[in-house]
């Protein structure tokens, strides 16, 4: 879900871009209003493409573009400064409005319509929403974690990725929400390309090209690393069999799980073409905050039930650090509005589903085959083991 809200976002700025050289997309195969979004189902095709030919070949592009990304923020962040009027951030918090503004059930927070927070928008209530929308950002930190078994020495290398990236990110997302919305005001921001509306309207059309290719690289990579995250997910759950077993495949060459990434890219590809932008973002969203809901709560379970298990990483301050993860968590998925809700219980439903019927029957650690918190080996394990078969 949270690749295609990104691609979505992807396609309105290739729009913008080749608008640039007068190059007009029809509305009805690219943008919000897109019956069939192309563009973005493209990209997820092509970086399936990608993906599936290995970590090495993902890796090289991912640095390559990030590197381009990064001189293109410093761009923005140069030529915004120079553009920003102080009156775009009075009131600096706006006033709290009535949720989507004509009383629609379904459109206010889980926590207003139960009498527990602000049925509002804007406001305190309207931080905590965009918190929880923009929450989806964080799944590249999860994500780095998802790929532990990629790098050479992750006992090390990861927690000084993980701290630091944090850091750097933090304080560019602060940068950019500062000056973008300093130099437009906040009503009049394009929502799926922010940045490049902002430029223009400030008459800096010939930036708008430079920042354009960084934003579009920026977003790339982002889509490209969550289905590279979900991708190993999928493959755990596979080796475990509670996905069937043949999705678990690694090609002996590339060392990639092909099938298991392409099966993926495809059921992205069909959601980003018929869910809008809006609808993918907090959909995936919820899931994520639910999910790291489940890890915060494992992590004390295990703690307490497992203290003989051999452990690469150890969360400090258990339980104290999870206790407040789940605080934080709840209070931000509770502002999600109640469709979200009932969109994300029809969606574990049939995540349950699956489960009973397949997952709970073949699963290794289920029926006892495997010892709970063992492993089936890793990727690179699997991909010797096929090119001895070989």
């Amino acid at each position: 879900m949270g690749a295609g809200a990104v691609a979505s976002g992807w396609s309105q700025y290739v729009t913008d871009f080749l608008a640039t050289f007068d190059i007009h997309l029809p509305a009805s195969v690219s943008g919000p209003d897109a019956a069939v979004n192309i563009p973005a189902v493209l990209v997820i095709l092509v970086l399936t493409a990608i993906l599936a030919s290995g970590v090495r070949t993902t890796s090289r592009i991912n640095t390559a573009m990030t590197m381009v990304k990064l001189v293109a923020i410093v761009i923005f962040l140069a030529i915004g400064v120079t553009h920003i009027d102080a009156a775009n951030w009075s009131p600096f918090i706006p006033a709290s409005q009535p949720v989507g503004g004509n009383g629609d059930m379904w459109e206010q927070p889980l926590l207003g319509w139960a009498g527990l927070g602000a049925d509002a928008t804007f406001g305190m209530a309207g931080i905590l929403t965009g918190g929880a929308i923009i929450f989806g950002a964080y799944s590249g930190f999860d994500i780095m974690a998802s790929n532990a078994e990629e790098a050479k020495r992750p006992q090390r290398t990861l927690p000084i990725a993980l701290l630091s990236t944090v850091a750097v990110c933090a304080v560019l997302y602060v940068a950019v929400a500062l000056t973008v919305t300093g130099m437009q005001h906040y009503s009049k921001l394009d929502n799926a390309a922010p940045i490049t509306g902002a430029l223009k309207a400030v008459g800096a059309d010939w930036a708008v090209r430079i920042v354009g290719i960084g934003a579009i690289c920026g977003l790339t990579t982002v889509v490209m690393i969550m289905l590279l995250g979900q991708s190993r997910v999928f493959l755990a759950m596979s080796r475990d069999r509670l996905l069937p077993e043949w999705f678990s495949h690694v090609h002996p060459v590339t060392r990639s799980p092909r099938r298991i990434t392409w099966t993926l890219g495809l059921l992205v590809a069909f959601m980003t073409a018929v869910l809008p932008i809006g609808d993918l973002a907090e959909l995936g969203n919820i899931g994520m905050l639910t999910s790291f809901i489940v890890v915060c709560i494992g992590v004390v379970y295990l703690r307490r039930s497992r203290p003989d298990l051999r452990r690469g990483f150890r969360t400090p301050w258990v339980p104290v650090v999870p206790a407040v993860a789940v605080l934080l968590c709840l209070l931000l998925v509770g502002n999600l509005p109640l469709i979200t809700w009932a969109r994300f219980l029809g969606w574990m439903a049939a995540g349950l589903l699956i489960y009973l019927c397949w997952g709970r029957r073949h699963s290794k650690v289920a029926t006892g085959e495997l010892a709970a918190g063992a492993t089936p080996g890793t990727a690179e394990d699997h991909a010797m083991a096929e090119g001895r078969k070989s």
